[in-house]
């Protein structure tokens, strides 16, 4: 017959700082009787309420509870349906049983060493279920985070072997020959170069993602052009922030954002803010030229390594190298020869 669990009286014992890694985990690791850890999840919990009822520090008794409840997870019979998404919806079930509290703590037995490490890494933090699953959210976060650093830094580390294209051409007569999984694009805004953005949205219609940088002086008309053969997604920010405020004298407006238009779908959830580097409003290889920080931004929100982006107004060749520095294919064209010359020769000293 296995020991009770020793849990302090509320008023007259103090609580041994540690008590959770000390007591409660040893003795949870012996258990074999789920009643036996019912029972005692129920005492702690008591405990818990009685002592936040006193103004006490509650910390060690919710870490205690926690790690009780991982164990009688563990010794619950496996369910139907293998493994589960890890749910904290409620913060004590206070050792009753059911079946949404069966099916709970088979998931936190599940995902027990998340759990332990989220446990011994919240300083100063109530161990509530929410609490705990904001440091899970957060670590997986990070990790990912760090993992597609590394895949960028490792595709960057090769750009002199990406593949690239980039011809003087007409975008109707290079867009269907092309192959590509998204076309980053920033046309010209004046309104003389509206028609192009019907022209545009005919070929770019079998494409799976479409982002179109777009000015916002005839944006109701640049919506509707490409709205005609382009599915509409959503609508990007992308800033630029600093003091170089670009001035639209017509409409007396400083503006420090741009529309990124996004038609078709992507896998993907994404933001819809990027940005450039503070004051980096770089005109000096295009009159409309974007700088590249932003750029970078934008194809790594778009895009995975490997993936080959299309350009079709590539201009003084911003997103070719945002595209090769992320570890991205390029293909792109331009009416422009002075700048299709300007973008080769970009290439060429990125990939010294």
């Amino acid at each position: 017959m296995s020991r009770a669990l020793v849990v302090p009286q509320p008023g007259r014992d103090l609580l041994p700082e540690g008590w959770w890694e000390t007591t409660v985990i040893p003795w949870a690791a012996e258990q074999t009787d789920g009643k036996e850890v019912q029972k005692a999840i129920a005492a702690v919990s008591a405990l818990e309420a009685a002592w936040r009822t006193m103004g006490q520090d509650t910390t060690e008794l919710l870490k205690g509870t926690r790690i009780l409840e991982i164990r009688w997870g563990e010794l619950l019979p496996p369910e139907k349906g293998g493994r589960g998404k890890l749910s904290l919806a409620s913060d004590s079930f206070g050792g009753r049983e059911n079946r949404t509290t069966r099916t709970r703590f088979r998931q936190l037995a599940e995902h027990k060493r998340l759990l332990m490490d989220a446990l011994h890494k919240m300083d100063g933090e109530k161990p509530t279920r929410a609490a705990l699953l904001r440091t899970i959210k957060g670590d997986r976060k990070t990790t990912e985070r760090a993992r597609r650093q590394r895949e960028e830094q490792a595709a960057a580390s090769t750009v002199d072997k990406i593949p690239w294209t980039v011809k003087c051409a007409d975008f109707r007569q290079f867009l269907p020959a092309c192959k590509a999984d998204v076309i980053i694009t920033d046309p010209p805004y004046p309104q003389k170069f509206l028609p192009i953005f019907t022209d545009f949205a005919k070929e770019a219609k079998r494409f799976p993602l479409v982002a179109v940088m777009v000015g916002q002086s005839y944006l109701p008309e640049v919506m509707r052009r490409l709205c005609e053969h382009l599915t509409y997604r959503w609508t990007l920010a992308y800033l630029t922030p600093g003091g170089q405020a670009v001035q639209i004298f017509p409409r007396k407006v400083n503006t420090f954002w741009k529309p990124v238009l996004l038609f078709g779908e992507s896998p993907d959830w994404l933001g819809d803010v990027c940005k450039s580097d503070t004051n980096d409003n770089d005109k000096t290889l295009h009159d409309w030229g974007q700088s590249v920080s932003g750029m970078q931004d934008l194809v790594k929100r778009l895009t995975k390594p490997g993936q080959t982006v299309c350009d079709p107004f590539v201009g003084g060749g911003t997103t070719a190298i945002a595209s090769l520095l992320c570890g991205r294919s390029f293909v792109g064209c331009d009416v422009d020869a002075a700048a299709v010359a300007t973008t080769k020769k970009r290439i060429a000293e990125c990939r010294k």
